[in-house]
């Protein structure tokens, strides 16, 4: 009877112990968090400014640009993945970067659609596309005693690819390629003798980026 209920015991504490890894493999494959640094570099974009039916366009050349993003993603069959993704970018025209102004800043709140290919155990491909919100915040350099800028909304559209390699069970380092548009709108407030006077301004531009990370 000793030994039945030994026998016993230890299937069960065997079912626990498989039941938890279950769990936690199901945990690992199905959803992931990660953080990057991202790096854009290259590109243009362009200011075009609107007053009473007026337009005013400047072209600029990108300085490098430097961000962060996180992600969550879930995995929703063995080919496809979804998520969402955070990212704040600091960027500059190329003179303002040599000039020492502050940064421009870009928050980016995008849905993730991930096409995903495994190879092994260790190495999985992918193909991403997140397009999404954008909000841009003017570098307070460009505050002047007879305007400010305002904020601009819009939206940006990556289209990255990339890899995950696993380190380890629980974390994988992952590296994406690729380019990212950014669309925004905005206004020129007045101020002072230059009140009511308010033009519409919208930047439009793209980059490639470099972004790498780990996931959880």
């Amino acid at each position: 009877m000793k030994r039945v209920a030994c026998v016993l015991m230890v299937m069960m504490l065997s079912g626990i112990a498989y039941g938890t890894e279950a769990q936690t493999e199901a945990r690992i494959s199905n959803q992931r968090y990660g953080v990057l640094v991202d790096f854009g570099f290259g590109g243009s974009f362009s200011q075009v400014y609107e007053y009473k039916g007026e337009k005013y366009k400047y072209d600029h050349n990108y300085a490098l640009t430097k961000g962060i993003s996180f992600y969550s993603i879930w995995q929703f069959n063995d080919i496809v993945s979804i998520g969402i993704d955070a990212r704040l970018l600091l960027w500059n025209e190329e003179d303002d970067d040599l000039n020492g102004t502050s940064y421009e800043k870009t928050v980016d709140i995008s849905p993730i659609i991930r096409l995903q290919n495994r190879f092994d155990d260790k190495f999985l491909g992918f193909i991403k596309f997140a397009p999404g919100f954008s909000i841009y915040i003017p570098s307070e350099d460009y505050d002047e005693s007879n305007s400010t800028i305002t904020n601009g909304y819009g939206y940006n559209i990556p289209f990255l690819l990339g890899f995950e390699l696993a380190l380890s069970k629980n974390v994988s380092m992952i590296s994406e390629v690729g380019y990212m548009n950014h669309i925004v709108y905005g206004k020129i407030k007045g101020k002072g003798e230059y009140e009511g006077i308010n033009p519409s301004y919208k930047i439009d531009g793209g980059q490639y980026f470099f972004n790498t990370g780990l996931t959880f």
